[in-house]
Formats: C-alpha cells, sequence, structure tokens
C-alpha cells in the first residue's frame, strides 16, 4: 500500500491546483474585464505573473507526491501515473497552445478583451488537466 499522507496530499493538492487555475478563468478573468480598459493589461499581466510563479510548482509537487505514491505501492497502480503525467501536462499546455494569447494580452491591443476572453477560455481548458487527475485519483482511492 502507498504512502497514506503521500496520497492524501497528492489527491489534495490536485484539487487545489485545478480549483485555483479555474478560478483564473472564473472569478479572475471577469474581474479584469469588467475593470477600466486602461487597467486591464496591468492586471492581466499581474494575473499571470502570480500563476505563473505558484503552478508549475505546485504542479510539479503534487505529481512527485502522485509518482512516490505509485512508487511504494506493493502493487502497482497505474492511475497515480496518470494523474502525474495530467497534472504536468498543464506545463506543455502553457508553453505550446497558450503563450501567443499571453503575449497577445501583455500587449495594449484594440482587441485586448477578446484576447483575454480567449486566454480564459485557454485557462479553461488547462484547469480541466488536473481536475481530471482528481477525479481519476479519488476514485481509485475511495
Amino acid at each position: 500500500m502507498p504512502s497514506s499522507i503521500a496520497t492524501l496530499l497528492g489527491t489534495a493538492s490536485l484539487g487545489v491546483l485545478s480549483g485555483t487555475i479555474l478560478s483564473g478563468s472564473f472569478f479572475c478573468t471577469p474581474v479584469i474585464l469588467t475593470a477600466p480598459p486602461e487597467m486591464q493589461p496591468a492586471l492581466f499581466i499581474r494575473m499571470y505573473t502570480i500563476g505563473k510563479r505558484t503552478m508549475p510548482p505546485l504542479a510539479v509537487a503534487t505529481a512527485s507526491t502522485l509518482v512516490y505514491s505509485y512508487a511504494t505501492a506493493s502493487v502497482q497502480q497505474p492511475h497515480y501515473l496518470y494523474s502525474a503525467a495530467l497534472t504536468l501536462a498543464i506545463i506543455p499546455f502553457t508553453l505550446l497552445v497558450m503563450m501567443p494569447t499571453v503575449r497577445a494580452c501583455h500587449e495594449q491591443r484594440p482587441d485586448l478583451e477578446s484576447c483575454i476572453k480567449r486566454w480564459g477560455i485557454l485557462n479553461l481548458i488547462r484547469g480541466l488537466f488536473p481536475l481530471v487527475a482528481f477525479v481519476l485519483n479519488l476514485s481509485c482511492v475511495v
């Protein structure tokens, strides 16, 4: 049986990670869009910078606990590795899919509002990776 503490920590971290990422789409983006247009670029950059500094390290730490749970299980349970892979998938998704939108949102452009809305949709997709991992891990653990 894998370490109960690592399994609990990994599962809880998946919930925190997905909830935090999804809050960017459901709460932060609408607030930015209701701000005066001249404040929107600075607000977006601040939100993005906070996420950039916190989400990748949290994803790596979460994936590490899941890999540890897999490695310490007496019977290898692949859902831990699937959950770890889904968790780490936020990083390449951000770099490969979201970066053009992020760069565009950093500029003060006439279409900034549509750019921020697009980022919100892409961020919603990104938040689904750890959410699916959370549900998968939870369904196998409980």
